[in-house]
């Protein structure tokens, strides 16, 4: 994606399941840099990439900026990101063409290209989820993601 985050998050135990909450933390030698202590793939699994986009997919890692995660399809040209950022999202939106008001899991979200196809979910604390591909794609993945992130 354009825009990236080096905020970490957490991962805390809610009602049985898994959820990430972003934090704001740094190492211990007061550099200020962040510690990394969130993985975005943990919010979309292998599986249900696969199954997203309809095609196997033949790796999934954590870029070494975001936290993101980049989904590379067996097949295609086109890799799937997944990042959790540190940014208000009008700053996104309003520099999407073709942009598309949706929803997603009971939140407003927004479709369009910034360079190839995005979709940004706002989310609380100045935080977004972003995911770059098709937009019928990226709503599954934003689906998947936010019933992993805390509100």
């Amino acid at each position: 994606t354009l825009f990236r985050s080096h905020s970490p998050a957490r991962v805390v135990k809610s009602g049985g399941h898994e959820k990430a909450r972003l934090v704001a933390d740094v190492n211990d030698d007061n550099t200020g840099a962040s510690t990394h202590q969130f993985n975005p793939c943990s919010l979309v699994s292998l599986p249900q990439a696969q199954t997203f986009t309809g095609t196997a997919i033949s790796s999934r890692f954590e870029a070494p900026q975001g936290p993101t995660c980049i989904y590379r399809p067996a097949k295609a040209t086109n890799e799937i990101t997944l990042a959790v950022e540190s940014i208000a999202s009008g700053q996104v939106t309003n520099h999407l063409s073709q942009r598309q008001k949706l929803t997603v899991a009971g939140r407003t979200a927004y479709c369009g290209k910034l360079g190839r196809q995005l979709l940004v979910v706002p989310l609380t604390g100045g935080q977004m989820l972003s995911i770059s591909g098709p937009c019928g794609v990226a709503r599954q993945f934003a689906e998947a993601a936010l019933t992993r992130l805390a509100a």
